[in-house]
């Protein structure tokens, strides 16, 4: 899982940068970077590959449900890239990974909100990396230590 996360990392690093910086996220990078986290699921980690191919479809279905409760203001790349996050959270946890990254939005947004800045557009992609990255730590430790203890 190493890899893939190592992959993931890498890609979501620059797709932030560039979703801060532009309001835009390269999808040939996004592709790319999902391209090569697949095959390096079904190179090192074949039990793994059935749950993120299944939590790459889940994660989409929940930006479809927000994007229609939020009046469609959901950008397209943020939508591609939660592909990339359902593949890494995979099945069991992509939930989670949604609820870490909501709260980070709504933290954000009020934030923004007191400040009194009008039409306030927010970059997506750097708070979905940021609620995928705390699932995965959090799932991480709670299985190693007290799960296994």
């Amino acid at each position: 899982m190493i890899i893939t996360l190592i992959i993931f990392i890498l890609t979501s690093i620059i797709l932030s940068i560039d979703d801060i910086r532009f309001f835009h996220i390269p999808l040939l990078l996004l592709y790319l970077g999902l391209l090569l986290m697949i095959i390096s699921s079904f190179i090192f980690y074949r039990t793994l590959v059935c749950s993120s191919l299944i939590g790459m479809v889940l994660m989409p279905l929940f930006f479809c449900v927000v994007n229609c409760l939020s009046k469609k203001s959901i950008g397209l790349g943020d939508f591609q890239y939660s592909i990339l996050c359902g593949f890494i959270s995979g099945k069991n946890h992509f939930i989670n990974t949604c609820i870490l990254f909501s709260i980070l939005v709504l933290v954000f947004y009020f934030v923004g909100k007191k400040r009194y800045i009008k039409n306030l557009r927010i970059p997506l992609v750097p708070y979905m990396f940021a609620g995928t990255i705390m699932n995965f730590l959090i799932v991480r430790f709670y299985t190693d230590y007290f799960i296994v203890s």
